[in-house]
């Protein structure tokens, strides 16, 4: 239910139930949520296994990850905050809390790469898609 009144109903129970505080509350943007949850992003997800907040610790090279010359071993260690995974492929969603979306790609791309490599690893899943949404203003960006 993608309306405005049904977001508000949802957060008012997530208060009742004491996941959220009513502080947390009254600074939920209802319109961002709103324009998130009408995205062909969420559209991509039906259907699919949804994870939030999953742990996961990978052992790979550090070459695997960012290239380069080096080719020591390393431990790479994390939380993505929510993965969707289908049949043939994965979908990685970062939640960020930024109003300069213009620098989304440049600040977060390493950081989306790594999570991609540890779902194709641990999952065995070639086809990773990663996004990150913008909690301040419902935008989405590809990366």
């Amino acid at each position: 239910n993608k309306t405005i009144e049904h977001i508000a109903e949802v957060v008012s129970m997530l208060v009742q139930k004491n996941v959220i505080t009513q502080q947390v509350a009254d600074a939920i943007d209802k319109n961002v949520v709103l324009k998130a949850m009408n995205s062909p992003l969420f559209a991509m997800l039906e259907g699919k296994k949804i994870y939030r907040e999953l742990p996961f610790m990978l052992k790979t090279s550090y070459q695997n990850l960012f290239g380069g010359e080096v080719d020591e071993n390393m431990f790479l260690q994390g939380v993505i905050d929510m993965l969707a995974v289908g049949k043939d492929e994965a979908i990685v969603v970062d939640y960020k809390y930024t109003k300069r979306p213009q620098y989304i790609k440049q600040n977060y791309q390493k950081q989306l790469d790594s999570y991609a490599q540890a779902v194709k690893q641990i999952l065995k899943i070639d086809n990773v898609k990663k996004y990150v949404l913008s909690l301040a203003d419902g935008q989405i960006v590809e990366l």
